[in-house]
């Protein structure tokens, strides 16, 4: 309850929020912190859910109106969310009674359970499952126009908490090699399915205590992210400019596949957020990359000289919503149509690295279409000297597909978007995204173009 009201209170993201929380109570044990950040973040994932359901209660219920008490709403809101989502939550009702003397908690108990179902709801169909899925209505709408029947799934799969997966170092151990270092460590992985340098964690751990991570031989990242890098192919000797490389995991995985051979230029509008890339570099024993601020370097200094520009974009972050649940709430239409016209900035002012016959790669971890293929649509139209790469030879290496979507118990064939015809330069190029209910990662689209002339 008391980060509770500390996140919001707070326009800090959650993690940081849980995470300062947990370090300046040094007395709670590893399992009464996984007790309490899966209480927190699970009601962040379900709160329109649960408070949908307080405030039908508190309608019919004449005398309850202290459970919505701003300073007190969320015990009835985690009631909801234990007896209902995560039974394994435990709220005990002597604590109830300590702050509700006066409603009864096993009438309030028995009334949720009882229409948990939402039948007192007279909403559509988007509403229904926005309120169930705890969404905002524009989402729901958005996806479900896209998606249709996937949309429940979809949604599903969004409030399910994220993995820990790792990327191996392929340069320092092959997968095995790492995993048995890690079963060593006391921490059991498996393989991801997409990814062949990619382990997933049977649970969450303390990465910066593991003797192997100190030691270079992973980094955390989700799988989705990893496709990126194995989907843009640097190979050894490439010039490769990151141009949004941030704290710089795809600029390091790439280094690894470029054998630590070639040159990545990683840059960033706040230098700030290359520090940690250095220190990870160093850790992977990575002596390619080259960092600096986006302005650091003179007009004309990169021109024409890449094989392969990435752009990571800044983004909504939609596709990371199963480890970021407040981002329901933080993103609005608005600031999607902020980030796509950043977004074409962006790109614009970076093609010019491209030389002739060089790849730009455009990325985001959004699921929106206005941040993805309405953007590379822009772009294309005013840029005829670029067109679309073909990705399904490049899919099919990791045994995707961009044909019809799988069924849902199917994890290997996933479905990339093609951009109707006539809204690009050719019918047939087409763009990639992953959807965290087909493929069991965070959200992430991809576009690659080649610099024709």
């Amino acid at each position: 309850l008391e980060i509770i009201r500390f996140i919001e209170g707070s326009n800090s993201p959650p993690d940081r929020i849980v995470k300062d929380f947990f370090r300046s109570r040094k007395y709670l044990g590893s399992h009464d912190r996984r007790t309490i950040a899966g209480a927190v973040f699970g009601l962040l994932r379900h709160r329109r859910f649960a408070e949908t359901l307080l405030d039908h209660f508190i309608q019919s219920h004449p005398g309850s109106e202290i459970l919505s008490d701003p300073s007190l709403k969320a015990l009835p809101l985690l009631v909801c969310y234990s007896e209902l989502i995560d039974p394994g939550v435990k709220i005990p009702q002597a604590f109830w009674a300590t702050h509700f003397p006066k409603n009864d908690h096993s009438q309030f108990t028995e009334w949720i359970r009882e229409h948990s179902s939402l039948d007192f709801l007279e909403a559509d169909g988007t509403e229904k499952m926005g309120i169930i899925y705890s969404f905002p209505d524009w989402m729901v709408k958005a996806w479900n126009e896209r998606l249709g029947n996937e949309t429940e799934d979809f949604l599903r799969a969004l409030n399910a908490p994220a993995p820990t997966t790792l990327r191996v170092n392929i340069l320092h151990a092959d997968r095995s090699e790492c995993r048995q270092r890690l079963k060593e460590e006391g921490i059991d992985t498996e393989p991801t399915i997409i990814s062949p340098a990619g382990l997933t964690a049977a649970k969450r751990f303390n990465s910066d205590a593991s003797p192997a991570y100190k030691e270079g031989w992973f980094e955390i990242q989700d799988e989705g992210s990893q496709l990126i890098s194995l989907l843009v192919r640097p190979g050894p000797g490439d010039v490769v400019v990151d141009a949004c490389a941030g704290a710089g995991g795809k600029s390091i995985h790439m280094a690894e596949l470029m054998n630590n051979r070639g040159e990545i230029i990683a840059l960033d509008i706040d230098p700030r957020r290359l520090n940690n890339l250095r220190k990870r570099a160093e850790r992977a024993r990575i002596t390619i990359i080259r960092t600096g601020a986006s302005d650091d370097f003179p007009p004309g200094e990169l021109a024409g000289k890449a094989d392969i520009v990435l752009i990571d974009a800044p983004c909504s972050g939609s596709g990371t919503i199963r480890r970021n649940p407040g981002l329901k709430w933080s993103i609005t239409p608005s600031l999607v149509r902020h980030y796509s016209e950043l977004q074409l900035g962006i790109l614009e002012r970076s093609a010019p690295f491209i030389k002739a016959g060089g790849m730009i790669a455009y990325a985001t971890c959004s699921l929106f279409t206005e941040e993805n293929e309405a953007v590379v649509s822009a772009f294309l139209k005013k840029n005829p000297g670029y067109g679309l790469i073909p990705i399904n030879e490049r899919l099919a290496s990791y045994n995707l597909s961009n044909q019809a979507p799988p069924h849902a118990a199917q994890h290997s064939a996933l479905t990339a978007s093609v951009i109707p015809a006539g809204s690009l330069r050719a019918a047939n190029d087409s763009t990639f995204t992953l959807f965290p209910h087909r493929s069991s990662t965070d959200g992430y689209f991809i576009a690659m173009m080649k610099k024709i002339s």
